[in-house]
């Protein structure tokens, strides 16, 4: 695997890892009831990422449309995340804060992660 979609592979693999030792670990520490909407906000932030990221690499080779995609993919963040909250707090399907609270902790975590595979595959590098 080389390329974009190796890095992208490697990030899927590694950030889903990652996301499901923090799921187990925010089960643990809040208990059954508190961490009900965890399992969810750990998927969603989760695909979320594997879409900014995808979009990222799309653009790293064009040092012109590098930041437009980066501030994209931060505008597509804050865009689901409050879109998420106001949802959540409508319908309370599932318990609104530590909901919101993990979602936003399993995203800034794979975010952070993604400087680690953006380089990965690239071309001259």
């Amino acid at each position: 695997m080389k390329g974009a979609r190796g890095a992208w592979l490697a990030y899927a693999i590694t950030t889903l890892g990652v996301t499901a030792l923090l799921l187990g670990l925010g089960v643990l520490v809040l208990g059954e009831a508190m961490s009900a909407g965890l399992p969810a906000a750990a998927l969603a932030a989760w695909v979320l990422q594997l879409v900014a990221f995808a979009g990222l690499l799309a653009v790293r080779d064009r040092p012109a449309l590098f930041m437009t995609g980066f501030a994209g993919g931060m505008l597509l963040r804050v865009g689901i995340v409050a879109g998420a909250g106001l949802w959540l707090r409508a319908t309370e399907v599932l318990p609104p804060l530590p909901t919101m609270i993990g979602f936003v902790v399993f995203l800034f975590v794979l975010l952070m992660l993604e400087s680690v595979f953006l380089r990965k595959g690239e071309r001259g590098g």
